[in-house]
């Protein structure tokens, strides 16, 4: 409908200059008949000349003027309609970021909701693995008591029935009070109230203590633990209870996961700036798509129920973070049915107080009680 519009202005503009050179014209000849002109006071030749580019004259500014009216309307009508468009791709783009926020609004919503949902899943599992050791306590205390009774002899067991059922609840209760810990401790990490206390400790009188402690377990197996000492002794800053459960936590799975008469090798050494502690077995190996999948929480190898090895998925994410808690880091090879090996890399530093070995040498009771928690599978 503009475009008609300017083609109608255009035409006429053009009509009407052709109308007005070609009325001049016939003027100058009814005044070249009607008027008597003497060659002596007027010239007509000059008249009809004047006349005639008078009309050319007007007949070019006709056209000229034409084309610039087309030319102003057909740009005013273009920068409305750039106008139209410039605040049509505005109110486009504007459009845009308002479901840009409207989404980033209900992505911090759903985030703030699934921490508070996580909040009350960590205070949950906090409270109620709380509410289940207070019962085991005082199951594991009765127990106690039983075999006291049984070893003293005022209870009498001749066919070692009652001690064989003892055995049974106290092996079931420690690996209970296992996981209950292994939650509990998941929980505080979770919640940032757990921490490493540091202090100045040989590391390689600690994995020694570990490894003798556990001994009696891989003779019951037939398993060799064969020690590896690259260093006399490294002294640094370190949790001493900390890196017994990450220890003890690795050499339970590598004793469960290895066969009879296998062999387990633990290995020290410092590079650089590092301790380097290599535990490696001749087990039943992890398949390699499964090696992402043994640190994070709840993740099992075997998923079935039919599993030979019992375990949680616990064990080794709390290894993981312990040991990041040192600022270290662990790593794991293995190559399915030729054994596995775990690498944790703890850094060497000090802290500016007398060494602790003699304050290590104090644990050895707590160390051996926490033997039989963490190795209650075995």
């Amino acid at each position: 409908m503009k475009k008609k519009r300017t083609n109608y202005i255009l035409a006429f503009t053009i009509v009407l200059c052709l109308i007005s050179s070609f009325a001049i014209f016939i003027i100058a000849e009814i005044i070249k008949k009607d008027m008597m002109i003497t060659e002596a006071n007027f010239k007509y030749s000059e008249v009809y000349a004047f006349t005639r580019n008078i009309s050319a004259f007007l007949l070019i500014m006709g056209i000229i003027t034409a084309i610039l009216v087309f030319l102003f309307t057909k740009r005013m009508y273009g920068v409305r309609g750039l106008i139209k468009y410039k605040t049509t791709d505005r109110e486009s783009q504007l459009a845009e970021k308002n479901i840009k926020l409207e989404n980033m609004v209900r992505d911090f919503k759903e985030k703030e909701e699934k921490l508070e949902y996580d909040k009350l899943k960590t205070g949950f599992f906090a409270n109620i693995s709380h509410e289940f050791k207070t019962p085991l306590n005082i199951l594991m205390g009765a127990i106690q008591l039983l075999e006291l009774y049984v070893s003293n002899g005022t209870i009498l067991d001749p066919h070692l029935k009652l001690d064989k059922y003892l055995k049974t609840m106290k092996q079931n209760a420690l690996r209970l009070l296992r996981l209950i810990n292994n939650i509990i401790d998941l929980t505080k990490i979770d919640s940032d109230y757990f921490y490493v206390e540091l202090h100045n400790y040989d590391i390689v009188e600690i994995i020694e203590g570990v490894i003798e402690s556990i001994n009696l377990y891989a003779k019951v197996k037939s398993v060799n633990i064969i020690f590896q000492k690259k260093i006399k002794e490294q002294v640094m800053a370190l949790d001493a209870d900390k890196i017994e459960r990450i220890l003890l936590n690795i050499l339970s799975n590598a004793l469960k996961f290895t066969d009879k008469n296998g062999n387990i090798s633990v290995e020290v050494e410092t590079r650089e700036n590092s301790v380097y502690i290599s535990i490696k077995d001749d087990g039943i190996g992890i398949q390699e798509d499964k090696l992402e999948l043994i640190f994070q929480r709840f993740r099992q190898v075997d998923k079935s129920f039919t599993r030979n090895r019992e375990g949680s998925g616990i064990g080794l994410s709390l290894v993981k973070s312990l040991v990041e808690m040192h600022k270290g880091t662990i790593t794991v090879k293995s190559e399915y049915g030729m054994g596995s090996e775990f690498i944790v890399e703890l850094p060497i530093a000090t802290l500016d107080e007398e060494e602790q070995t003699k304050l290590y040498s104090q644990y050895e009771d707590s160390r051996l009680e926490r033997v039989k928690v963490e190795f209650s599978d075995i």
